[in-house]
């Protein structure tokens, strides 16, 4: 049996989360599950749909028309350049901030 507790955790987007709060054991783990809606939240704050504790600010990721964006208002590097902004979510994309990278595959 797996028990499952639903969690619609940033009052600004419909995306919400699929929280495993049984033992039960995935191979490779798994803490949720991601119901995505327009928008998704990742950063420090509990609220946050993906929480990255050690982050300082949060990172959006939003639905276009034309496909998904990270939206920031920080500068980040991508693919070795600056940008701050709407970023496009293409593959082989890195991000790096001040403490944070991530890698689209």
């Amino acid at each position: 049996h797996v028990k499952l507790k639903f969690r619609k955790s940033h009052p600004l987007s419909a995306t919400a989360r699929l929280e495993l709060t049984s033992l039960s054991r995935f191979k490779p783990s798994v803490d949720a599950v991601l119901l995505m809606a327009d928008s998704c939240v990742l950063g420090p704050a509990p609220s946050s749909h993906i929480v990255c504790s050690q982050w300082n600010s949060e990172l959006l990721m939003v639905k276009r028309p034309n496909g998904w964006c990270f939206n920031t208002q920080e500068e980040l590097e991508v693919n070795g350049t600056l940008h701050r902004g709407l970023i496009p979510i293409r593959p082989r994309l890195r991000v790096c901030g001040t403490d944070f990278s991530l890698s689209i595959e």
